[in-house]
């Protein structure tokens, strides 16, 4: 199967990065609609209940007012980026828990694999998905990411590549944790009980799934982004 290719790569002509807005739909074999496949995770311990609370936590503790977080320069940059990141790591997660085939199973793990190394190789150029600076899709993300090793991964048997295995992707992912309102709205405890909670209705299990185990990693060792 030929390998996906998004292009992510950050625009040189300015300290911004642009997606494509041209990107390849990934195929639908007759399963489920993306919207029919809701987060795995209860809401209170999802991704979108945490963007929220690191947004509220940013503002209240961090110093950082809601709208850097949606600079007006940025805001079809943003849409852009939050489209990729919905439909080719928060979706690609999902379809892989609900393939029902092998065929199925086997492109979207290797869709998800050749995605995080997109966001690996442009995060060589920069420290923040849109420059020196974090905004809300840097939290999207990272509410994903977060999940990855103790939770998506061994839940839906994606892949043996952990995040630690994507070296920029991993220090990006600790830059963050490492400000006080990403570690202080984790649940650790939360995002470990994923794998052995009963599976949503679409979770499709087949003896051709590979076997993944959780993987603690430390998330405070230095991550060295102050310059990427």
């Amino acid at each position: 199967m030929p390998e996906i290719t998004i292009d992510i790569a950050p625009d040189t002509r300015s300290d911004t990065a642009f997606p494509s807005p041209s990107l390849p739909e990934p195929p639908h074999s007759g399963g489920a609609a993306l919207t029919d496949l809701p987060d795995p995770y209860p809401p209170v311990d999802g991704p979108e209940a945490h963007r929220v609370a690191v947004i509220r936590a940013l503002a209240l503790h961090g110093g950082v007012p809601v709208s850097r977080l949606f600079p007006a320069r940025l805001h079809r940059e943003i849409a852009e980026l939050d489209a990729v990141i919905d439909e080719y790591v928060a979706g690609t997660i999902r379809r892989v828990a609900a393939a029902a085939t092998q065929e199925e199973y086997t492109a979207e793990r290797r869709r998800l694999t050749a995605v995080f190394h997109e966001f690996d190789g442009r995060l060589a150029r920069t420290r923040f998905l849109l420059g020196p600076r974090i905004t809300e899709p840097d939290i999207r993300l990272w509410t994903l990411l977060v999940r990855y090793d103790r939770g998506y991964n061994p839940f839906a048997r994606i892949s043996k590549l952990r995040l630690v295995d994507f070296p920029r992707l991993w220090a990006y992912a600790r830059d963050l944790y490492q400000h006080r309102p990403f570690r202080d709205t984790t649940d650790f405890p939360a995002i470990a009980r994923l794998p052995e909670a009963p599976p949503p209705p679409y979770f499709h299990d087949a003896p051709w799934r590979i076997l993944v185990e959780p993987y603690v990693a430390d998330w405070e060792s230095p991550h060295g982004r102050e310059r990427p």
